[in-house]
């Protein structure tokens, strides 16, 4: 399926549409260390002088020298930047043979990050098995872990251990634990299923839920289906124990998607047993297509934030995004903004959340390459450049 908002075909990196989401995605660590191609850039000063309120100094944005986008990947560089002036502290770039970032995530202490890289831009497709389609050919990919020091102003770069991305596998998703001990990912190919993964950094165990609808279908995870492995699609409590997906409402609706959330404490591995609705979707208007392009907990564990994609299914076209918030406890629906994306806006993204979600940062919400701080219904710009494809608080 083509994004109606953007230019191009979609190629055979793109990720498929999830069924289920498409009406609506101190031990020390066991690290093999890479003393491959580091590039570090030392980029001044660390403190800012008018750092805005609730919202951390630091961020890593994924960039490109030309048109960047998240859905592809295409990121040559993971830059960490300071949020009150935009200044480049430090700039990390894909060590060989990875040649872009496809994705990246927080810790909570906002100076330790997961990145996710990968080796080529347009893989071939595999040839069909029988009764099947194409297999999309899924570029070698590898986590790393970034730590950026603010007393020297440099980022160091180490590499996880290869075996958490198996061969010909695609990271739709992840989200760094609040403590940066555990990584949860949503890992897998198209037509052969994917899991929920979670990875303990500290021992190199992992653990992995998944669900079926049904008996012929293959394994599903926690996802939104969008290309890219996006910032907004997966989340953690502040407790570390629980864990933030989109799917199905039960195993034999799959259409009706809501966030669950997950209890990683528990012993079991299926996805839906396993864990509880949170929030379900409000009901769509005259625009009957109704997709999620963003659903996040916020880590109180009492708001979901949701960035809901509303598109007409005829001429003329109308694609809109809204920006809702959701209360777990009542249901209650608040809509922070509603944009339409035809008129020069960006779908938004959901880039950081205070514990509460009283302050997000988001892109998208204004015209333009554009990103900004909300506080209720006030917005804040904050420096930001046409690089930048995405970015983690």
């Amino acid at each position: 399926m083509r994004d109606p908002a953007r230019p191009g075909p979609a190629g055979p990196g793109r990720r498929r549409w999830i069924g289920w989401a498409a009406p609506l995605a101190a031990a020390a660590l066991v690290l093999a260390v890479i003393a491959a191609s580091l590039a570090v850039v030392r980029g001044g000063h660390t403190r800012a002088t008018s750092q805005p309120a609730a919202v951390p100094p630091y961020y890593v944005a994924l960039t490109a020298p030309a048109y960047p986008d998240v859905y592809d990947g295409n990121a040559t560089a993971a830059e960490v930047r300071a949020t009150a002036t935009g200044a480049v502290l430090a700039k990390v770039v894909p060590p060989r043979p990875y040649v872009h970032f496809a994705g990246v995530t927080a810790a909570a202490d906002h100076r330790t990050f997961v990145l996710v890289a990968e080796e080529k831009s347009h893989p071939p497709e595999q040839p069909p098995q029988p009764g099947e389609g194409p297999h999309p050919y899924y570029q070698p990919s590898r986590f790393y872990l970034l730590r950026f020091d603010p007393g020297t102003g440099r980022a160091s770069l180490r590499a996880l251990p290869a075996a958490f991305i198996p061969a010909n596998a695609e990271v739709h998703d992840m989200a760094l634990s609040p403590d940066g001990t555990s990584l949860a990912a949503d890992i897998g190919r198209d037509y052969t299923g994917s899991h929920l993964t979670v990875f303990d950094l500290a021992t190199g165990n992992e653990r992995a839920w998944s669900f079926k609808t049904c008996a012929q279908c293959n394994p599903s995870s926690g996802g939104l289906g969008f290309g890219g492995t996006n910032v907004d699609a997966l989340s953690w409590t502040a407790d570390g124990k629980h864990i933030a997906f989109a799917g199905p409402n039960r195993a034999r609706w799959p259409s009706h998607g809501t966030v669950r959330l997950l209890d990683v404490t528990l012993p079991g591995s299926d996805l839906l047993a396993d864990s509880r609705p949170v929030a379900e979707p409000p009901p769509g208007d005259h625009l009957n297509d109704v997709m999620w392009r963003g659903a996040i907990i916020t880590p109180d564990g009492r708001t979901v934030v949701i960035v809901e994609e509303l598109a007409s299914n005829s001429a003329p076209l109308k694609v809109r995004d809204r920006l809702l918030k959701i209360s777990v406890a009542t249901g209650r629906v608040t809509v922070v903004n509603d944009l339409n994306i035809l008129a020069g806006y960006r779908y938004e993204q959901v880039m950081y959340s205070s514990a509460s979600g009283s302050v997000l940062v988001v892109s998208g919400a204004r015209k333009g390459e554009t990103a900004g701080i909300l506080r209720g219904d006030r917005y804040t710009p904050i420096p930001w450049d046409r690089h930048i494809a995405t970015a983690i608080w």
